[in-house]
């Protein structure tokens, strides 16, 4: 074990208090939290913090799957309210940075190779979290947390938790066969597994994993897939959660349905991406109704260095006229043909580079989704034009102007030519607003302080006591304060093969205590409960009690 420390300047500290709820009778048991922020790391910036883990490749010829990078998972490992990173290396170790307060971090490293997508997820129920890799054309491994010793550790699960022949790239986690745990998609990267002599019988496409007992039974959904990311929500409205499959090289992307009692493809969308990189859903204009950004490949500038793959042949531009060369956002019509129309370019998002991972939060607390996309490529093939095959792009953000168009904020320093692959973001140092961590391909992780001058904020994370889905995954959570409603998704993966915290943020503005009405929440099990008596710039933890006696 490394104890790594980044020099911090603010004292961060946790108060709490608990009380007992009640509503339409149901019972909770809410520990709140301070949320303390400090007036003087107000800078209106982003700072940079290298974090010892360097994601590279031990192989000679940098081809396409080769510098595809790795993915972060932000997750409260060990139950102390403090959000831990870990980090997939491919043919470096995974680093797990256990933090322990002021930005200063305990790292650990697993004894695996070859980790791509990393996932921080509670699997069987018991209320710890387990950690999930894929594995560059190899099957996932799970490994579980022991906190019992004297020192915490990491030990991998075998395999037989794993059911089937299957190498996924990418994976998702919901509820989908309406029991009470948490199932697993995951797709394959087609061009991987055949470069790798793999070839596409084995290991390939999209399946379900159902949860059965804690152990995964892969049952086959479709054969091609080259997937980068993967999105699990209702999206044609029919009480349904649907299977959002964004592949690659100009591989239609695939939406999945059970509307007609099994899992066929439905087509939902007028345009899509044609080179899917990474999927992120919020709602951008706080209407209730959640939007999704897809990211893909175009330039931002003008005459790129990039221009030889986006002509001749070979040409990463489909001709079909739905896939287009151009991040998406898509937003929900009322059409008899389509559920959804792109409408990136007229919000400001459809060039934003060679892009991958990409996430949605508040990163100034004014109440509204701001965007972050990192960007980044090396190739022998596409660029044996530029000095070491690497196209170097700096990353994207965008200030959400209150109206869900998007503007850009160069100048809040995440403007990183690190090449960005991997990124999630969360509270890193519980002070209410959200920090940023990015695994670069080729060079350091970072992590990005937010320091940016804010507004309030309020967390929120779920427990639901008795459940095999103990962290509530798949819930709504709508905070009504007395101008606004804000949305938010209880989620796992988001960005590319990276995951979130089960832990929700709403950026409120600069508001009075008693502007806060009251929180609601629809469970994954339909059953709606309201909260209230909230306080700005507190982190409420709520569990769900069936009965008195289990709130002792």
């Amino acid at each position: 074990m490394l104890r790594y420390g980044i020099i911090f300047i603010i004292i961060f500290y946790l108060t709490s208090c608990t009380k007992i709820n009640t509503y339409n009778n149901q019972i909770f048991k809410i520990d709140s939290y301070d949320l303390i922020q400090s007036k003087l790391a107000c800078t209106n910036k982003f700072t940079p913090h290298k974090i010892p883990h360097k994601t590279s490749s031990n192989k000679k010829k940098l081809i396409y799957y080769v510098s595809n990078g790795a993915g972060v998972s932000l997750a409260d490992l060990n139950n102390d309210n403090l959000i831990d990173i870990v980090l997939a290396g491919l043919d470096q170790k995974p680093s797990i940075l256990l933090n322990m307060g002021n930005f200063k971090f305990d790292k650990y490293e697993l004894d695996a190779y070859g980790t791509r997508g990393v996932y921080s997820v509670d699997i069987d129920g018991d209320g710890i979290l387990e950690i999930v890799f894929t594995h560059a054309g190899n099957h996932p491994s799970l490994w579980k947390i022991n906190m019992h010793s004297s020192d915490i550790q990491f030990g991998r699960v075998p395999n037989k938790k794993f059911i089937g022949r299957f190498n996924p790239y990418s994976l998702a986690w919901a509820n989908l066969d309406e029991d009470d745990d948490l199932d697993m998609v995951g797709a394959s990267y087609n061009a991987e597994l055949i470069a790798r002599g793999l070839g596409t019988p084995v290991g390939g496409g999209v399946f379900l994993y159902k949860n059965i007992n804690g152990f995964f039974k892969a049952y086959h959904l479709a054969s091609h897939s080259q997937a980068l990311g993967l999105l699990i929500f209702d999206l044609d409205s029919d009480g349904l959660k649907d299977i959002f499959v964004g592949n690659d090289f100009g591989t239609p992307d695939m939406v999945l349905s059970k509307k007609f009692g099994y899992w066929s493809e439905i087509n939902i969308f007028k345009t899509t991406t044609a080179n899917t990189m990474g999927f992120a859903i919020g709602d951008v204009d706080n209407d209730g109704v959640y939007e999704i950004i897809a990211t893909d490949m175009k330039p931002f500038k003008e005459n790129p260095i990039w221009i030889p793959p986006l002509t001749g042949t070979g040409s990463m531009q489909s001709d079909d006229g739905i896939q287009f060369l151009s991040n998406t956002l898509y937003f929900k019509v009322d059409d008899n043909n389509y559920h959804y129309i792109d409408l990136g370019k007229e919000r400001g998002v459809d060039a934003t580079g060679w892009s991958w991972s990409v996430q949605f939060g508040d990163l100034d607390n004014d109440g509204y989704l701001d965007l972050y996309i990192v960007n980044g490529m090396h190739n022998e093939d596409l660029f044996d034009h530029l000095p070491g095959n690497e196209l170097i792009e700096k990353n994207q953000v965008f200030k959400n102007n209150g109206k869900g168009h998007f503007i850009s904020k160069d100048e809040w320093n995440l403007d990183s030519t690190k090449s960005g692959r991997g990124m999630s973001i969360a509270d890193l140092d519980n002070d209410g607003d959200l920090d940023i961590v990015i695994n670069n391909y080729d060079d350091y992780s970072y992590i990005y302080e937010n320091n940016v001058c804010k507004g309030d904020a309020i967390e929120i994370s779920l427990h639901w006591n008795g459940s095999k889905n103990s962290k509530a995954i798949g819930s709504e959570l709508q905070l009504v304060t007395k101008n606004h409603k804000y949305y938010r998704l209880m989620e796992v993966n988001s960005g590319y093969i990276s995951s979130i915290p089960a832990r929700v943020h709403f950026g409120v503005g600069d508001i009075d205590k008693e502007d806060i009405l009251y929180l609601r929440i629809i469970w994954p099990d339909g059953k709606v409960s309201k909260i209230d008596s909230l306080s700005k710039n507190k982190y409420f933890k709520i569990y769900r009690q069936e009965t008195l006696e289990s709130v002792n």
